[in-house]
């Protein structure tokens, strides 16, 4: 737990995770609802090493596609 609102964050990750593993769920259940895409590292990073992954990604331990995307850096270098 961390000192500063460690309850309050803990509690919203949790709350995260659950929303993450509800849509997971619609999403392989029924047509009506798109795949979601999710970057388990919670973020991006400038393409040098990958970040570690978040828990809340594979929570519902429903099947995934791996995808991988390369894009041009325009206004930010890597």
């Amino acid at each position: 737990m961390d000192i500063v609102g460690g309850a309050d964050k803990k509690d919203e990750r949790d709350k995260v995770v659950r929303i993450v593993k509800e849509r997971q769920i619609l999403a392989e259940s029924s047509l009506d609802y798109n795949p979601m895409g999710i970057f388990p590292e919670g973020s991006v990073s400038n393409g040098r090493q990958v970040l570690p992954f978040k828990r809340g990604a594979f929570e519902a331990l429903l099947s995934i596609k791996p995808l991988a995307l390369q894009y041009e850096f325009d206004n930010i270098s890597p």
